[in-house]
């Protein structure tokens, strides 16, 4: 096996070990009537309620993009991505755990306070509604647009990118399954790691032909390597 392939494996794992944590801890940590009133919320008072359905096609629908445009001609770009959404998915549990919010669709849940520990969670999925701040969502989809207006050379998916990704932050919003500061702050902390990330020059290393800003850094790598 390559070390591209075992990094990969790693942070598939990795991936999958803190998604099941999240969801862990989003359907057995509950303190409150999860059925008590909703937060005020200016989005939800804005949009009319959705089918969550809308934004779940909508987060399929990125990542499968996001695995056809680039991570299976560069699966080092999927290795970084990973990562940095794990990252995310370990603050997301500790926020989980130590402050409740109600649902923003009252009766989504079907959790009990009392309820024993469940542990099958995949098997429910997307049909609870518990794991609020910060949005899972919008860091999956929000990423996979920082990616491509970091490597695209084209104007127009650059642009394209950006307003379906507003599309479907609107999608999230308007579903109920997220608050709008949740949506808001999952942004703000998947831009700023993304920038911050250092393994983000060996992604431009790779795909260094792609867009201008990648054509920039990798210029700047070699100046330092030389």
């Amino acid at each position: 096996m390559t070390s591209v392939k075992k990094q990969l494996v790693i942070a598939i794992f990795f991936y999958l070990l803190i998604g099941y944590t999240n969801e862990f801890v989003a359907e057995n940590q509950v303190y409150q009537n999860i059925n008590d009133p909703p937060l005020f919320d200016r989005g939800h008072n804005l949009l009319p309620l959705l089918s969550k359905r809308l934004p779940d096609i909508g987060l399929i629908l990125f990542i499968l993009y996001f695995i056809i445009r680039w991570a299976i001609q560069y699966p080092t770009t999927l290795i970084n991505y990973l990562w940095i959404i794990s990252l995310l998915f370990i603050g997301r549990v500790v926020l989980l755990s130590v402050t409740q919010f109600p649902p923003g669709l009252p009766g989504c849940s079907t959790v009990k306070e009392g309820d024993s520990l469940y542990f099958n969670v995949f098997r429910k999925g997307w049909n609870e509604c518990l794991d609020y701040m910060y949005s899972g969502h919008t860091i999956h989809c929000v990423l996979v647009t920082l990616f491509t207006l970091y490597l695209s050379s084209s104007m127009f998916e650059k642009i394209a990118i950006i307003m379906v990704t507003l599309l479907e932050i609107g999608l999230i919003i308007g579903s109920r399954i997220h608050y709008t500061a949740d949506v808001l702050v999952g942004t703000l902390v998947t831009i700023l790691i993304f920038f911050s990330w250092p393994g983000i020059d060996n992604v431009v290393k790779h795909i260094y032909s792609g867009g201008i800003y990648g054509k920039m850094l990798f210029k700047k790598v070699q100046q330092v390597e030389f």
